[in-house]
């Protein structure tokens, strides 16, 4: 038996196949043959990969277009859950799994070969993190090299899944580092600013899948118990099992609705909002603009996305509630009347949400973030210019990255006068503070990381601060 190497820091990531490289169009979901169970699934997922991989589409957009462009609708309820479940895996150990391949193969493979290269990390997803039965993942892996274009490698990848199956259990427990189980350019990053120890605690905790929490409207340790949940914050609970969302009791009714508990805090930092005027930028698909609707503000929720903003009106209207919309870029938008309470949840890399969308490992980059802080910059700076004397403004991202969180503060604090910032308070955390162990900076921000070992179980990275226009 081949049993892999310790791995090291110094091993690097194995080479992903990027869309600049290639000039061949990603994978097409052939028609498969209809007696070998489980190989139409499989099939469409390797085409879902390859839109995100091959495309660098997000997860939400290549899933659209599997949808339209194949025979997704074919498949039945159960064989769609395992495609979403196998893709959402695949990429949640994406680099993992390309470290583990590396350690059964002698030579990278081919660009060329970049479907061999799918082929072998759905096989490996399925046998190491999903429970497939090792014949059934192996076999059909098999059938798809037939089927793709990848028959040159099929014994190559019946041997490296044969040796990914047999070693399972020691590929699990193998100590990784951070560099093996995060694209280095993030590993990198992350162990600059916030040290190793941190950095591979974020990298297991990513690996996690998430929980789900949900915003309710009111009595929420009553819904904590018709829901079997735990009550985590003010107004969160925790579902203590992974249900089906829209077939729980309320749903219909408009009692709750989908939003990560570290996500409900950002209305929580405003001082009084009932009967206020509130200001939501960046507010779809809704999450923040219905807490504060149901806080009794007067909200107008403002966002660029016409389709995301589709979404928040459909949640308003199964809830219930009430907000004005408008569909504009921030930077264009004149308020009748100088606000005296915003919250801008700004456009960012999204790197604290990556248990909920793994995708974002393998599309974003260090130019991203660059460009981001730029619009974040733009965005902060227009807010606070439009707002009221005495205004609260609360600045949100869902970033782990100190250029959109801390950076982005001290250098608006450092350009301007006319702004401060206003310390949070652990009071103003409420519940979530003390479940999680919450921590405000000496500066009196908000720094939340998805590392922390609460009795919860993890929540998403954020950073908020509360500024005070004088």
């Amino acid at each position: 038996m081949n049993k892999p190497d310790t791995p090291t820091a110094e091993t690097p990531n194995a080479e992903t196949p990027k869309a600049k490289t290639l000039d061949a169009k990603a994978p097409r979901a052939k028609s498969s043959n209809g007696k070998i169970s489980g190989l139409a699934a499989r099939q469409i997922a390797l085409q879902f990969l390859g839109f995100v991989v091959h495309n660098r589409l997000t997860f939400d957009d290549a899933l659209l277009k599997i949808q339209t462009q194949t025979n997704w609708a074919k498949l039945s309820d159960r064989d769609q859950a395992f495609v979403r479940n196998l893709i959402i895996t695949s990429l949640r150990h994406y680099t993992k799994i390309e470290y583990f391949i590396k350690l059964y193969m002698k030579k990278t493979l081919p660009r060329k070969a970049y479907l061999a290269h799918y082929i072998l990390v759905l096989g490996a997803a399925q046998l190491l993190y999903l429970e497939t039965p090792p014949h059934a993942a192996i076999s059909l892996s098999l059938h798809l090299a037939d089927t793709n274009d990848a028959k040159h490698f099929k014994k190559l990848i019946n041997a490296i899944l044969g040796k990914v199956n047999r070693e399972q259990d020691k590929l699990r427990f193998l100590t990784l580092t951070a560099h093996q189980m995060l694209p280095n350019w993030l590993a990198d990053k992350w162990t600059d600013y916030y040290g190793e120890t941190i950095t591979l605690q974020l990298a297991h905790a990513m690996s996690e899948p998430p929980k789900m929490d949900l915003t309710v409207k009111s009595n929420a340790a009553e819904w904590a118990k018709k829901l079997d949940a735990t009550q985590i914050g003010d107004a969160t609970i925790r579902l203590n099992q992974r249900q089906s969302f829209t077939k729980l009791d309320g749903y219909e009714d408009g009692e709750f609705w989908a939003q990560d508990a570290a996500a409900a805090i950002a209305t929580q930092l405003f001082d009084d909002v009932k009967g206020q005027p509130v200001l939501d930028f960046c507010a779809a698909p809704g999450g923040k603009t219905m807490q504060l609707a149901n806080l009794g503000a007067e909200v107008t929720a403002v966002d660029i996305n016409k389709n995301r903003l589709k979404r928040l009106t459909e949640n308003l209207a199964r809830t219930k509630l009430k907000a004005e919309i408008v569909q504009t870029d921030i930077r264009k938008y004149a308020p009748d009347t100088p606000p005296t309470h915003i919250l801008l949840d700004a456009p960012c890399s999204a790197t604290g949400t990556l248990r909920k969308h793994p995708d974002i490992l393998l599309l974003k980059n260090l130019e991203d973030i660059k460009k981001l802080t730029l619009i974040q910059a733009d965005l902060l700076n227009k807010t606070i210019d439009m707002a009221a004397p005495n205004a609260e403004i609360i600045y949100a991202v869902c970033s782990l990255e100190p250029e959109e969180g801390e950076k982005q503060i001290d250098a608006i604090l450092g350009r301007r006068n006319d702004v401060k910032i206003e310390p949070i308070t652990m009071d103003q955390l409420g519940l979530i503070g003390q479940t999680a162990d919450l921590k405000i900076a000496p500066k009196g921000w908000l720094r939340i990381l998805p590392n922390i070992a609460d009795a919860v179980g993890g929540i998403d990275g954020f950073f908020m601060a509360k500024l005070r226009k004088l």
